[in-house]
């Protein structure tokens, strides 16, 4: 999993750790604890990567399947066409879908709320 995560970041989005981390709402030294297999990656994070860069959840965790969400499945392009990412009294409906434990909801929704309030952030 640590290597497709790698491949990902580096090779499909061209990222920095800094800067992939920073998307993800992590620091640099959990995400290269990731990359390096010493840690797992949490479940939540793995859905936090499909939500928010299209990334298929099993082919990060697995290996099988398509790289990419199918289209269908892929809520944010939905969400942005749909325009609700700009209505933020829908943002808690939609982080609810990703099932996590509340205080980390909570963590998500203030860091997607910045992220659509100020796009520029980095």
């Amino acid at each position: 999993m640590n290597t497709r995560l790698i491949y990902v970041r580096k090779n499909v989005f061209n990222l920095t750790q800094q800067e992939f981390a920073g998307k993800l709402g992590l620091n640099r030294a959990t995400l290269s604890q990731y990359e390096r297999g010493h840690t797992p990656i949490p479940k939540y994070t793995l859905k936090l990567i499909s939500l928010l860069f299209g990334i298929n959840e099993i082919w990060l965790a697995s290996g099988e399947g398509s790289i990419f969400n199918s289209k269908e499945d892929y809520q944010p392009a939905a969400v942005r066409e749909s325009g609700l990412a700009k209505d933020l009294k829908h943002l808690k409906e939609i982080i609810e879908t990703l099932e996590l434990y509340p205080e980390i909801e909570e963590h998500v929704y203030h860091y997607v709320k910045m992220l659509i309030t100020n796009p520029n952030h980095k």
